[in-house]
């Protein structure tokens, strides 16, 4: 994980987190489902979810999301995360 916080601090991109896994093991209860998305909204303007061959991006405080396709190749992977950041970053400013 330290790697994947290393490469974006390459391109000085601030990370707060990073989150990894697949699920949890055990269920919510609804008020703590509201709760999470609640802290979560209010902390982050914009959580990334990087895939081998896609990059969500999810913006809390609008309840939207787009999905940004890779092209799949091993060689250009980085490069093309690091450009969808960059044009994310620019649509906020």
């Amino acid at each position: 994980m330290e790697y994947i916080k290393r490469l974006f601090e390459l391109r000085h991109v601030k990370v707060t987190g990073i989150v990894t896994g697949s699920g949890r093991s055990e269920k919510a209860n609804e008020a703590e489902k509201k709760k999470l998305t609640e802290l979560l909204a209010q902390k982050y303007k914009v959580t990334l979810h990087i895939d081998n061959d896609s990059v969500l991006c999810v913006e809390s405080w609008a309840k939207a999301y787009k999905d940004y396709k890779l092209s799949g190749s091993d060689a250009s992977w980085a490069q093309e995360i690091m450009g969808i950041i960059e044009e994310i970053d620019k649509n906020e400013a």
